[in-house]
This record gives C-alpha cells, structure tokens and sequence, in this order.
C-alpha cells in the first residue's frame, strides 16, 4: 500500500509531466524496483517541496534512444555545451516527437549564450 510520502511525489511528477514534454516521469525509487524491465532515460535531479534531499526523475525509454540521450545528458552535466547541442539536435532529428530534446536544447542555447566570454 502506498505511503501518503510516496502519493504526494507521484502526484508532483505527474505535475512535471508538461514541463519535460513526457507522458509519464517516475522517480529514482520507481525505476530501481523495476530493475531490468524497462529501460529509463534520467530527465533531471530536482528538488521537490517536501523532501529534503533532491530527488532524479526519470522517463521509461525506448531502448535505441538511451545510449544517445546518455552521451548528451553526459555533456550537458559536464559543461560541454557545445558537443551536448550537438548530440540534442541529432536527438530532435531522429525522434521529432520527443519534447524532452527541444526542451534541453532550448536550456543548452540559452547556456551559450549567456556564457561570459575568456
């Protein structure tokens, strides 16, 4: 039986929904009772208003896409902003429908943008 803890993240997930262009955002919790059953593409690491700790969210994933959504994510947490638009405008092409790409492609520009010259 769910926790009342467990019912009120799932419900501010499913509010995050919009935001990641997903139909379906689960928690780190959520993916590792699923264990190999489903593959999942890490979206984020946010805080969310009632827990102390951040929490990572995740999207269950089409297998192909997972590799490539790592090595851009991979480049975004590292800074590389430049290989991650790379690798995200890749994502767009190949998988339109995924608002996800758009979305940290969008975040990524704004990063190039907004970054002081050396």
């Amino acid at each position: 039986m769910p926790t009342g803890d467990n019912v009120n993240l799932a419900g501010r997930l499913e509010g995050l929904c919009p935001q990641y262009g997903v139909g379906l955002v689960v928690s780190g919790e959520t993916k590792d009772v699923c264990g190999d059953a489903f593959a999942f593409q890490c979206l984020d690491t946010i805080r969310v208003k009632g827990k102390e700790q951040p929490v990572t969210i995740y999207l269950p994933l089409r297998r192909e896409e997972l590799a490539a959504w790592e090595k851009a994510r991979e480049k975004y947490a590292a800074g590389d902003f430049t290989a991650a638009a790379t690798r995200l405008a890749a994502l767009r092409e190949e998988f339109p429908e995924t608002k996800l790409y758009a979305a940290f492609a969008d975040r990524v520009s704004r990063l190039l943008s907004d970054a002081p010259s050396l």
